[in-house]
């Protein structure tokens, strides 16, 4: 029996070099995620940014690090993939910066409001642009990251697009590009409504009289095990709710207050406010 190679990269890790542009908060728990699942290598990961400090975490895990788009880029193996990690209003000058360096590349775009159409022609009009958006949980391996194909995209990107994502979560693969809108606002996004509505039930129970760090355990813990239900339950979160809403009960009095005031509406609102900014951003208007 032959005995495994030490060097041989896991059955599920990334078998090309990764070049991160950008080390803010997806960054960090794209990459870092992913080299502590083991589908990346940090020995064969390199990230680029301006500000050293959002570097370091890189450094430790074993990455390379670049302060440029342009220095990461030079020199950098032909089968490199690149993974688009930056606000989207810094697009254009990142498409300077790199003066066609990533043209003919695998390009991964994680760019709010971004088509794929526009990441390809802003960089050279030649790469294979895969969309995706995860989200922050990825950083505990409890992401959730949409994926589209753009032009030229082959079976064999979109798999190992796949296989980063899935090392930190799961992976919903659009089959229309104009879907990943409403993705962004529902998932991408998605973490901030729930931490709102952690923030205001917080806020209110200590109002009434709870100790903080018992409203905050309270809340969390509550938040983590209606979740887990809602996962796993066959029911609708209508039929849910419904089950724990006993008529004329302590929750019946606050849901009908919630009713009142037409919360329900106020996310729907939340939800096509969003979609018309990541419009705005597609068209370049304002910033991120």
């Amino acid at each position: 029996m032959t005995a495994p190679n030490p060097t041989s990269p896991a059955p599920n890790s990334l078998q090309r070099p990764l070049l991160c542009i950008g080390g803010g908060t997806m960054a960090s728990a794209v990459v870092l995620g992913g080299i502590s699942a083991g589908a990346l290598d940090g020995a064969r990961v390199s990230v680029a940014d301006h500000s050293e400090s959002k570097l370091a975490a890189f450094k430790q895990a074993g990455c390379k690090v670049a302060p440029s788009a342009a220095a990461l880029l030079a020199g950098a193996p032909a089968d490199a993939v690149v993974l688009l990690a930056v606000k989207p209003q810094s697009l254009a000058a990142l498409a300077t910066e790199m003066a066609g360096l990533a043209s003919e590349r695998t390009v991964l775009s994680m760019l709010a409001g971004v088509s794929t159409a526009q990441v390809r022609a802003s960089l050279g009009g030649r790469c294979r642009v895969v969309r995706t958006m995860p989200n922050t949980p990825a950083k505990l391996g409890r992401g959730v990251t949409g994926i589209v194909a753009g032009e030229g995209v082959s079976d064999a990107d979109l798999a190992m697009a796949r296989t980063l994502f899935e090392a930190v979560g799961t992976v919903h693969m659009l089959a229309d590009e104009s879907h990943m809108p409403i993705f962004t606002l529902l998932s991408g996004s998605g973490p901030a409504y729930v931490f709102y509505l952690a923030e205001a039930l917080e806020q209110g129970a200590l109002e009434l009289g709870l100790p903080a760090g018992q409203a905050r355990a309270i809340t969390a813990e509550m938040i983590a095990g209606a979740s887990a239900l809602l996962t796993q339950s066959a029911q609708s979160p209508a039929e849910l709710r419904a089950s724990v809403t006993s008529k004329a009960g302590v929750t019946a009095a606050a849901i009908g207050e919630l009713d009142r005031e037409r919360v329900m509406d106020a996310f729907s609102r939340a939800l096509a406010a969003g979609v018309a900014r990541d419009a705005e951003l597609a068209n370049g208007v304002g910033s991120a």
